[in-house]
């Protein structure tokens, strides 16, 4: 290419540079792709040209998952990006940034408060202030009481419990003492040896309107006798000393499911009916508790900031505004020696009885006249044609089904006999089989729906 053919070209690069200048180096800006990063979601964020003398220009605010962009955003090359932060009002963060001299640059801000935050969902406060206590077992809408009260009547019952779930608080109702089920009761001395060696000190800040929420749902709030103002922000430190779970000592002579099984049947019947009128409801074995051996807490009403320079590190802010503590204003209480909560082992779920029925007694003989069994025994003579075994059944909470499986010579006999129960306290039932010339021993085994064994009869032909 000769000089002369060389200027059309250059011609034509300089057009094109002065129509696109953002296309080549002739460029006096940095295209910058910025993205703001936050976990606290009332946060807004802007950025600013440190030599735009505009001023800053809003960038948004955090989205759910803690970050605004990335936004592209037009910067002077070789120059400084600012980028400052507000939660309700209050800057909280503000910082520059060199931009290098690059077509483009990728910019990530993690935009960390100069200050203390707080949830602005109280659900999520107190969520996350359940789970910090999360030692003190599942709701079941017990009220803490103290370690003595516990023992005698809580520790060692049985209860009907229904947990709490989606906001539904969960329920108990005591049963049966543990007096009344005659399982070891423990005292207060049988606890010494036991008390957790657990410490825990919690600081949280809480708007004071949802104090009274507190109360009804973080245990550890029923024994303390301290007010909130609806209006204002305080600060909490918990000091709990022995916290955690306790298990129930028990006596190895009184098993508490051979207790169960021995209780009168007026309290079975109590159980059952309980139980079916709730599909959620499950008998537990109360041998657990949740203790705290003293517990102390310091609460400090906020003091409203008016200036928004007066935020720093000892600062809470909110979208409502910024807060300091004095502490030689902190108001106390305390308690000591408290069962916030008890659990224990599941026995009956609702699913274990709806089709199931408790056997009062069973018999075999010769004979059914009037629903009543005739010519009791346990041995029969080889003439014996027939053999009935007759069964008194109670606590039926639901329409369901009776077997009898027969068995000579510990084989099993074809066509058990299957009966229909109604839902009633009591029943009785019956069925036969033809033991004609077959000597040798026998047994009869009645069965729930469920196939499971609950009763067995022997007996023998001679």
């Amino acid at each position: 290419m000769d000089k002369n053919s060389k200027m059309p070209f250059l011609a034509i690069v300089i057009i094109i540079l002065f129509l696109f200048p953002g296309c080549g180096i002739f460029s006096k800006t940095t295209e910058v792709n910025l993205t703001v990063k936050n976990p606290v979601p009332t946060m807004q964020s802007a950025f600013y040209d440190v030599f735009d003398k505009q001023g800053p220009k809003s960038f948004g605010d955090i989205d759910p998952n803690g970050q605004i962009g990335p936004r592209k955003i037009e910067v002077k090359k070789n120059g400084n990006l600012g980028v400052k932060t507000q939660i309700g009002g209050y800057e909280v963060f503000n910082q520059t940034y060199p931009i290098p001299s690059k077509k483009t640059y990728d910019l990530s801000v993690t935009a960390t408060p100069r200050c203390r935050t707080i949830p602005e969902d109280n659900e999520t406060l107190i969520s996350t202030l359940r789970k910090d206590f999360s030692e003190v077992g599942p709701d079941i809408g017990y009220v803490p009481t103290s370690i003595q009260s516990a023992l005698l009547t809580d520790v060692g019952s049985l209860c009907v419990v229904t947990d709490g779930q989606d906001g539904i608080p969960g329920k108990y109702e005591r049963i049966v003492s543990p007096q009344a089920l005659g399982v070891k009761v423990m005292t207060v001395n049988d606890m010494l040896p036991y008390w957790p060696p657990i410490g825990r000190n919690t600081t949280i800040f809480t708007e004071g309107k949802i104090g009274g929420e507190l109360k009804t749902t973080v245990p550890v709030y029923f024994n303390l006798n301290i007010t909130f103002n609806n209006n204002s922000l305080y600060e909490q430190k918990f000091e709990l000393d022995n916290f955690g779970r306790v298990p129930k000592i028990e006596d190895n002579q009184r098993d508490y499911l051979k207790c169960f099984r021995e209780l009168p049947k007026d309290y079975k019947r109590q159980i059952g009916y309980r139980l079916a009128a709730n599909n959620r409801a499950r008998l537990v074995y109360m041998n657990e508790m949740f203790v705290i051996k003293s517990a102390k807490l310091k609460v400090t009403e906020g003091k409203k900031t008016e200036k928004a320079g007066e935020v720093n590190a000892m600062s809470v802010v909110t979208a409502k505004g910024s807060y300091t503590f004095n502490q030689n204003e902190e108001k106390n209480d305390k308690f000591g020696e408290i069962v916030l909560n008890i659990g224990g082992i599941s026995i009956l779920h609702p699913d274990d009885i709806y089709n199931k029925f408790q056997v009062l007694d069973a018999f075999v003989g010769t004979k059914v006249v009037d629903r009543k069994l005739r010519g009791a025994s346990d041995t029969f003579p080889a003439s014996t044609e027939k053999v009935f075994c007759f069964v008194n059944l109670y606590d039926i909470p639901k329409k369901t089904k009776v077997t009898f499986v027969w068995f000579y010579l510990e084989k099993p006999q074809p066509e058990p006999f299957v009966l229909s129960l109604p839902a009633e306290p009591f029943w009785s039932a019956s069925a036969e089989r033809t033991v004609a010339g077959k000597k040798g021993d026998w047994r009869v085994e009645i069965r729930d729906v469920d196939g499971n064994k609950v009763k067995e009869m022997k007996f023998k032909v001679e």
